[in-house]
C-alpha cells in the first residue's frame, strides 16, 4: 500500500541527502582525482615522489574504508560525516599552500581519509535519509549533478588552485548540510509491523553483483587511464567546450536513467548496459581513434550508470548494527573496488591499451554472474536491504517492499 501521508513528498532532509552525496563526489572528482594531480605536475615532482604522495592517499582511503564498520555505530552518523568533510577541507587547503614533500604526503593522506569517511557515512545514512521511495533517482540526481558540475568547461579546465577553492566551498556546503533537521520519516528506525527493529538481512545476490562490480571497475579504470595518458584521445573526448558541455549533460542524463532503472528493480540490467557501453567505447578508442568523440559518449554514460548502481547497492553491505557477516561483506565490497581499480590502472601503465582478453574475461564474469540466481523468494535486486514489509515508527501505513512504493509486486531479474 502506498503511504500518501507525506512520504512521497520531497523534504528538506531529502535535499540535504542528495546535496551531501553531490558535494562529496565533487570534491573527489574535481580535486582529488583531477586538480591535485595537476598540482603535483605543477610542482614538477619526480615520479618516485609522486608515487609516495598518491600511495599515501590510497592507503589512507583504503584503511578508512576497511575500518568503517568499527567507526559507524550510530544510525545517523552526523558527527563522523562532519569530520570527513572537515578533514577534506583541511587537507585540500594544506595541499594548495604546500610544496614540501612531507606536507604533500600528509595532505594526500588527509584527502584519502576525509573523502572515504564522508562517503561511508553517506552510505550508512542512505536508508533512513533517502527512505524507501525513489532511492535510485535520488542517488542518480546526486551523482549526476556532481559529474555534470565537474565537466562544466570553466571548472574542468580551471587551474588546480581554482579547482581546490571550488572543492573547499563544496566541503563547507557538506558540513552545512549536516545541520539540516531530520524529518520524522528519516529519523525513526525501520521497524516491523509489530514495532520491533527489522533484523538485518544479507544482501540479495551479493556474490554475482560483487563480481560484476569488480569487472566494471577493472574495465573503467583501465579505459580512463588509457584516455588520460593519450593526448589525442583525451583531446577528442574532452578537448573542446562543446564536448565538455555534452559530457556534462550525458553524465546527468545517464545517472538519472540509472536511478530510474534501479527504482524498478533493474540493477543487473543497469550493470549489463554499463559493461556493453564500456566495451563499445574501448573498441572504438583503440581501433577507430577518429571516432573518439562517439566512444566518449559510451564511456561517460557507462561511468555514470555503474557509479549510481554502486552507491545504491553499497548500503546492502554495511549494516547499522555490529553484524560480523554484514561487515565482512562490506570489506569484500571495498576490496573489490580498490583491487579492481588498481588492476585496471596498473594493467595499462606499460601497455597503453586495454587488452582484448581482459574484455573477454570481464564479459565472462558478467555473463556468469547473470546466470546465478539467489535461492528463495524473488526480490528486487536494486535495493536488497529493504525488508519485505516495513514501516517507519509513527507511520500508520506499511510500505511496500518495492523501491517504488505502490507497485503491487516487485519486478525481479
Amino acid at each position: 500500500m502506498r503511504n500518501t501521508t507525506g512520504s512521497a513528498a520531497v523534504t528538506l532532509q531529502d535535499v540535504a541527502s542528495v546535496g551531501g552525496l553531490a558535494v562529496n563526489h565533487i570534491v573527489l572528482l574535481l580535486y582529488v582525482q583531477l586538480g591535485f594531480i595537476d598540482r603535483l605536475q605543477q610542482l614538477a615532482l619526480g615520479t618516485t615522489q609522486a608515487r609516495y604522495v598518491l600511495a599515501a592517499m590510497g592507503l589512507a582511503g583504503f584503511t578508512t574504508s576497511l575500518a568503517a564498520p568499527g567507526l559507524l555505530r550510530a544510525r545517523h552518523p552526523v558527527t563522523p560525516l562532519r569530520l570527513g568533510f572537515g578533514v577534506s577541507f583541511v587537507a585540500i587547503a594544506l595541499s594548495l599552500a604546500s610544496e614540501a614533500l612531507p606536507l604533500l604526503v600528509l595532505s594526500a593522506a588527509g584527502m584519502g581519509l576525509g573523502v572515504s569517511l564522508s562517503y561511508i557515512c553517506l552510505v550508512a545514512a542512505a536508508r533512513p535519509s533517502f527512505r524507501v521511495e525513489r532511492v535510485g533517482m535520488k542517488v542518480g540526481l546526486g551523482t549526476g549533478l556532481a559529474y555534470a558540475i565537474g565537466s562544466v568547461p570553466w571548472l574542468f579546465l580551471a587551474s588546480p588552485e581554482a579547482k581546490g577553492l571550488a572543492s573547499l566551498v563544496a566541503c563547507a556546503l557538506g558540513v552545512g548540510m549536516t545541520f539540516v533537521p531530520r524529518d520524522a520519516a528519516s529519523s525513526e528506525r525501520l521497524t516491523t509491523e509489530g514495532g520491533e527493529p527489522e533484523p538485518e538481512k544479507e544482501p540479495a545476490g551479493f556474490w554475482p553483483i560483487l563480481a560484476i562490480f569488480f569487472a566494471l571497475i577493472w574495465l573503467d579504470s583501465g579505459a580512463f587511464a588509457v584516455i588520460m595518458s593519450t593526448p589525442t584521445l583525451k583531446a577528442a573526448s574532452w578537448g573542446t567546450e562543446l564536448l565538455q558541455w555534452r559530457n556534462s549533460a550525458l553524465h546527468l542524463g545517464s545517472a538519472l536513467l540509472g536511478g530510474w532503472l534501479i527504482d524498478r528493480g533493474r540493477l543487473r540490467s543497469t550493470l549489463v548496459l554499463s559493461y556493453v557501453l564500456i566495451v563499445f567505447a574501448i573498441q572504438l578508442l583503440q581501433h577507430s581513434p577518429s571516432l573518439a568523440p562517439l566512444a566518449s559518449v559510451g564511456y561517460v554514460s557507462a561511468a555514470s550508470l555503474y557509479t549510481v548502481a554502486l552507491f545504491a547497492y553499497a548500503p546492502a553491505c554495511l549494516g547499522p548494527r555490529r553484524d560480523t557477516r554484514l561487515h565482512g561483506r562490506w570489506i569484500l565490497f571495498t576490496l573489490a573496488a580498490w583491487v579492481g581499480s588498481t588492476l585496471g590502472i596498473g594493467m595499462v601503465q606499460d601497455l597503453h591499451f586495454v587488452p582484448s582478453w581482459v574484455m573477454v574475461v570481464a564479459g565472462l564474469v558478467v555473463g556468469s554472474a547473470l546466470l546465478v540466481r539467489e535461492e528463495g523468494p524473488k526480490s528486487s535486486t536494486a535495493l536488497p536491504w529493504l525488508p519485505s514489509s516495513v514501516k517507519f515508527s509513527g507511520e500508520s501505513q506499511a510500505v511496500s517492499r518495492t523501491p517504488m512504493a505502490g507497485h503491487s509486486s516487485p519486478r525481479s531479474e
